[in-house]
């Protein structure tokens, strides 16, 4: 029997940081983790073939617009390299035609009423998310409500004359499934638009330059933070592989069960675990109706990362960037260059999210996947420069793959997403408590909400929380 005034339910970077908060304030606290290791969805791997790293899930961050994951950074004393931006990207589209162009520009083949639609589309979006009150979710700033519907992404896309083949809706579809893991008919409107002012817009979310979400890579690897803020807290508050079964809420507090027969008693409890999973817990009582739709009606991103490592990056010495976007052709949407010089790493991550998901995961081995993958790199660099550098493709080094979708306990990436209709009915539940149980992880958050900002920013506000609940308690 562990006995705490709080506990939270999660070790990634939301976890964490609500519980170095409630410690600082002056109140225990007991860190129950499913996995056996700390991080969540963060998950830096060592190589087999070198003393280097790469990473399976987040990797980037921004030393300007994400404050609080930069702050971890210096507080640890570790450093950071920008993301390489030479060369040429490639967009390769349903019918197999290759547009490349310079990192920040369109490509030339590439009509220009098209690009102004889709100029018009990040404008007009851009502007009316501003209407969101991130604050109090589901409400407007001003009272007025923003003027685009909360259809589908696909739909609005279509109205805005975006058409199914173009380039806007090839590349608007890659965005959609490396975003949210879905296509844009699973996504509502005013969900995107909430997740676009949280990121501070298009340009922000999108770029990997100074502006962007993509711009900063952090050389010891994102799970030295993890790793670090776990060491501040005493040995016996971290309880690894033990997968919460059952929360019971009585009037004084609450009791927790895990499969491994820990049980924790605590006076509040942080939940961070994602809203899809609260199925996979029994509450005691049961969790309001309000809770228990946002559990079933949002959708889990199908989200897969991996990683090739190579003796050099090819693509580069082939004037390439390493970024290779596609959809609805083969098993990866886009790909980004995870190259460490440093450690003598040269490495491609390559995402596969919402169809080219289901279309990698059709292949039952790994073997198979990995065929798959190298065959359809392959095809797009052929595609793009010419088959005289296609065979540098497939002289991989290592080849290292994470699913999050079907990862027990966390069976999704980035956060769970709502559709149509849906947002000014479920958004205001993320964050409502629930007696004793207070709600945090980075789909709660009101700032960079599926980001590692976003998951400390929900932290900290959860611990706020708890520890005014548990002052008032003091005080009356």
């Amino acid at each position: 029997m562990v006995n705490v005034d709080v506990a939270i339910i999660g070790a990634g970077f939301s976890g964490l940081q609500a519980a170095l908060d409630v410690q600082n304030a002056g109140f225990s606290v007991a860190v129950i983790e499913a996995q056996n290791y700390i991080g969540g969805k963060s998950l830096t791997r060592d190589l087999s073939s070198s003393s280097g790293i790469v990473e399976l899930g987040p990797t980037w961050i921004n030393n300007v617009t994400q404050p609080r994951v930069q702050a971890l950074v210096d507080k640890y004393g570790l450093e950071t390299a920008e993301q390489y931006l030479g060369g040429l990207s490639i967009l390769y589209t349903p019918n197999g035609v290759a547009h490349s162009s310079k990192y920040g520009d369109f490509p030339t083949d590439v009509p220009l009423e098209e690009l102004a639609k889709l100029q018009e589309l990040s404008n007009v979006t851009d502007t009316e998310s501003q209407k969101f009150d991130l604050e109090n979710p589901g409400n407007w700033i001003g009272g007025e409500p923003p003027s685009i519907a909360d259809v589908s992404f696909e739909d609005y896309m279509l109205s805005q004359g975006i058409e199914p083949g173009s380039f806007g809706h090839t590349q608007l579809t890659a965005a959609s499934r490396a975003l949210y893991g879905l296509d844009p008919s699973q996504i509502g409107m005013h969900f995107h638009l909430d997740y676009l002012k949280q990121g501070q817009g298009w340009l922000s979310l999108t770029s990997d330059h100074i502006e962007g979400a993509q711009y900063l890579k952090i050389n010891e690897g994102v799970s030295k933070i993890t790793q670090r803020m776990a060491e501040e807290l005493p040995e016996d508050a971290l309880f690894l592989e033990s997968p919460v079964t059952q929360i019971v809420q009585e009037n004084t507090g609450v009791t927790l069960h895990t499969k491994n027969n820990l049980e924790v008693k605590a006076r509040k409890l942080v939940l961070t675990a994602p809203s899809h999973t609260y199925t996979n817990i029994d509450f005691i009582p049961a969790l309001p109706r309000s809770k228990r739709e946002l559990a079933t009606r949002t959708t889990r991103g199908r989200y897969a990362k991996t990683v090739l490592t190579y003796r050099s990056p090819w693509w580069r010495e082939a004037g390439l960037l390493g970024v290779f976007s596609s959809v609805n052709r083969g098993p990866f949407t886009t790909s980004w260059d995870n190259t460490r010089p440093e450690q003598n790493v040269s490495a491609l991550a390559l995402f596969s999210c919402g169809k080219e998901y289901d279309t990698l995961f059709s292949r039952k081995t790994t073997l198979e996947r990995q065929k798959a993958m190298l065959d359809y790199l392959a095809e797009i660099v052929g595609s793009a420069i010419g088959k005289n550098v296609t065979d540098k493709a497939y002289d991989v080094v290592e080849y290292l793959e994470q699913e999050w979708y079907e990862k027990p306990y966390i069976e999704g990436a980035p956060v769970a997403a709502m559709g149509p209709g849906d947002y000014v009915q479920l958004a205001p539940v993320l964050t409502k408590v629930v007696g004793h149980i207070h709600f945090a992880g980075t789909e709660t958050a009101s700032i960079w909400k599926g980001y590692l900002e976003g998951a400390v920013q929900a932290g900290e506000r959860a611990a706020k929380e708890v520890v005014g609940a548990l002052k008032g308690n003091a005080a009356a």
